[in-house]
């Protein structure tokens, strides 16, 4: 028993800091300058899309690692062709920056609130801390599922030769496969999510897949007086599109994580105007962005006839713009007409406006959680509120304003150091305690409780 102790002290020992449990081996403790963010000082310098840069991706990037090979897993199936195509947009190199994963993760640590508080010295506590963490991580492991057969779909049905700057899925294997791939992983994800046997999330996941489909018919079915007329239809589908996934799979994660309905709900609008706020800001890259910056075509949405938030503010300073959109975009100079009136007006700059108004109202959102003395919960919600311009891509091209670095933040004492020592700690105990009855049990004694190390 004393050498099955030793082999486990020993493997966990040798452990590369980036596999077990996705938590480092070692690290120095994180101490920020600052206390933990509150509606007061978490904002110093206004604008949430000013904060400092901080990169959230390098936070969880063992997590994500993790996360990746599960999804790479899940696209497996029994026929080779489905297998290849479900699992080609999980394929090393185009999966994407994981930025869905990467908040889940992050709001996860936010949502430690009460954990300082538990006990450290029970094993059967820190199993428990492990096994939430594992149900954490798939939930975005679900939510990245039905975010690709998502896009896989949407390339379906716009007839999209790029995705991510390689040939989208539909271009290469054809609409037949790549629907039937998406709706493979879809699937997946809803096996996954009956796995946790939690109704609540359950049904807050199933009510964000409806709304995808909600968002694209109101997209594809709009008339053009529904899509010019009305910016709350634009917000609604845009919300239904883009948003409602990310923010429910928050709010799940902040259930799973046993919080109160209040702090669930803040979850909620933190997800839900981030991905408002990514929207818009992929509005704007539509007409400003190139081709390679973008993964996929500029101009996309515009010569498909969709109505963006630029060119609807374009449209109250221009009235007559809406002619020219009514006669649609088969013909490009309706393409130059259409953007000259956007040029001369501000619809970038009130949509670039647009996209700060969320971003601060996400970062509202993560200042108003209940207050930790938890040095991760700390970086968690600074991550989530400071690091909103990386989360939004906002170093590609609209954004040019100089970031505040105030401090270096340990990017793996975010996602587990304080689990990981518990696990060691644990198995240390084990091994003295294993020690002693091998001790006992050689010397023909019998053991005292009271005794055992």
């Amino acid at each position: 028993m004393t050498v099955l102790f030793s082999r486990v002290i020993t493997r966990i020992s040798g452990t590369p800091r980036k596999t077990l449990f996705g938590c480092p081996q070692h690290c120095q403790s994180l101490v920020f300058s600052t206390s933990c963010l509150s509606s007061t000082d978490s904002n110093p310098k206004g604008d949430a899309l000013l904060q400092e840069k901080v990169d959230p991706f390098s936070l969880v990037a063992d997590e994500i690692s993790l996360v990746s090979k599960r999804l790479r897993s899940s696209a497996v199936a029994k026929v080779p062709e489905l297998a290849s195509a479900a699992g080609y947009l999980f394929k090393e190199g185009v999966e994407g920056k994981r930025t869905c994963s990467t908040v889940l993760l992050l709001m996860a640590t936010a949502m430690d609130i009460h954990r300082s508080e538990s006990p450290l010295n029970c094993i059967g506590n820190t199993l428990r801390i492990i096994e939430l963490r594992r149900r954490q991580q798939l939930i975005a492991e679900i939510t990245e599922m039905i975010h690709v057969a998502s896009l896989i779909h949407d390339d379906v049905l716009d007839d999209a030769d790029t995705r991510r700057g390689i040939g989208s899925l539909n271009s290469v294997v054809g609409n037949k496969l790549a629907v039937l791939a998406g709706d493979f992983l879809l699937f997946r994800a809803l096996g996954a999510l009956a796995s946790l046997k939690n109704t609540v999330v359950v049904s807050l996941l199933v009510t964000a897949v409806e709304n995808l489909v909600t968002g694209e018919t109101m997209q594809m079915a709009a008339t053009i007086e529904q899509h010019c007329s009305s910016m709350e239809y634009y917000m609604q589908k845009t919300y239904y599109k883009t948003a409602s996934l990310i923010s429910n799979s928050c709010k799940a994660i902040a259930l799973l994580s046993d919080q109160t309905p209040g702090v669930a709900m803040l979850a909620f609008e933190y997800g839900k105007n981030l991905g408002l706020a990514y929207q818009f800001i992929d509005d704007i890259l539509d007409f400003t962005g190139t081709s390679a910056s973008l993964g996929k075509g500029s101009l996309s949405d515009i010569r498909q006839g969709i109505i963006t938030a630029p060119i609807l503010f374009a449209m109250e300073e221009f009235p007559q713009l809406q002619a020219v959109i009514e006669q649609g975009f088969n013909n490009p100079a309706n393409v130059d007409t259409a953007l000259e009136y956007l040029w001369k007006s501000h619809g970038i700059q009130r949509t670039r406006e647009l996209a700060t108004k969320h971003a601060n109202l996400a970062a509202a959102a993560i200042d108003s959680l209940p207050e930790s003395s938890s040095m991760d919960v700390c970086g968690g919600k600074k991550s989530l509120s400071w690091s909103l311009p990386s989360l939004l891509g906002l170093g590609r091209q609209i954004h040019q304003s100089s970031y505040l670095v105030e401090e270096q933040l340990d990017p793996f004492s975010l996602v587990g150091n304080r689990l990981r020592s518990m696990v060691v700690a644990e198995v240390l105990k084990l091994a003295s305690a294993a020690e002693y009855f091998f001790k006992m049990e050689v010397e023909g004694k019998r053991f005292r409780p009271t005794e055992i190390p």
